[in-house]
């Protein structure tokens, strides 16, 4: 009997862990779509020896549910990996209302600061941008996080 017990509660805790690592995520809402843009940066810009920095403005797209009313409140954006630019870490409050079924926007401006390889020219590599965008909405606040790899030279 208690071997039986035993073994009931072994397959009670592992049904459990199962369904734990099964469950997903939820939203209070429809997340939105988000795209990360550049609207000025490297790519207007032709590179010059002895250039360290440049001022870049990023922007977020967003597209919200139809349905659901949502407030971007906060976002926090890096550049991930090493490549040609690299961004200072920016964090900025908002407090946009995205329409709904419309396109919201929010810009940040960026100081970046160019890398180069061995032979003293800049990498063509692509700048990866992360933001993670903090929202609110009547039935609760989330994050959304997104990437995107942009291209900082004519012809990428």
């Amino acid at each position: 009997m208690r071997r039986r017990i035993r073994r009931m509660k072994r397959i009670a805790i592992f049904a459990l862990l199962i369904l734990a690592a099964c469950s997903t995520t939820n939203y209070p809402v429809t997340p939105p779509d988000v795209e990360i843009v550049q609207i000025y940066g490297p790519s207007n810009l032709d590179f010059s020896p002895g250039v360290s920095h440049l001022d870049a403005k990023y922007g977020s797209q967003i597209k919200a549910n139809p349905s659901d009313p949502i407030t971007l409140k906060h976002v926090a954006r890096d550049a991930v990996g090493g490549t040609l630019i690299l961004l200072r870490h920016q964090d900025r409050p908002f407090n946009n209302v995205v329409p709904l079924g419309l396109v919201g926007r929010a810009t940040m401006h960026a100081r970046g600061y160019f890398s180069r390889d061995m032979s003293g020219s800049p990498t063509r590599e692509p700048l990866t941008v992360r933001a993670t965008l903090h929202f609110d909405s009547p039935k609760g606040s989330f994050n959304k996080i997104v990437q995107r790899n942009i291209g900082q030279f004519p012809g990428q």
